[in-house]
């Protein structure tokens, strides 16, 4: 997974955005953690100081998770 241009905050590059499209934007660094499997995929979003800003995830159909 890639997350961000390698460390470049884009303070102010981007100024229209449709929320339909693009449901998180963060201007500044910081890091992701990702965990998978057989039954789900969770992602959460950091930023540099380890906050969490953004926590995503999803279940596959008709698999049963207990995480």
């Amino acid at each position: 997974m890639t997350s961000g241009g390698g460390s470049k905050a884009w303070k102010g590059d981007v100024n229209d955005w449709n929320p339909q499209e693009m449901r998180f934007y963060y201007d500044g660094q910081g890091f992701m953690s990702v965990y998978t499997s057989e039954a789900e995929l969770r992602v959460v979003f950091y930023d540099g100081l380890g906050h969490v800003l953004h926590r995503w995830s999803t279940l596959k159909n008709g698999v049963y998770s207990d995480i």
